[in-house]
């Protein structure tokens, strides 16, 4: 009962989406960091190394989907 009490209230609502929204952009970074590695690992396995070093900085999806654009390219 004090649940479904709590899961009605605005904030609470509001709590779990933002920790959702969290959720997602978390997901999408990771996705864009792996989809980095592999296309670096097929053309570039020698700079691997150094993308494991830098890619755990960039927290900007549309950065790391630029640069995987920018490896294939290559």
């Amino acid at each position: 009962m004090q649940e479904d009490i709590l899961s009605e209230a605005p904030l609470y609502k509001a709590w779990i989406e933002r920790g959702r929204e969290a959720g997602r952009r978390e997901g999408r970074l990771l996705v864009r960091r792996e989809k980095v590695i592999y296309f670096l690992s097929e053309l570039f396995p020698h700079l691997i190394p150094k993308a494991q070093e830098i890619l755990p900085t960039l927290d900007d999806p549309d950065i790391l989907e630029q640069l995987t654009l920018n490896i294939l390219l290559s």
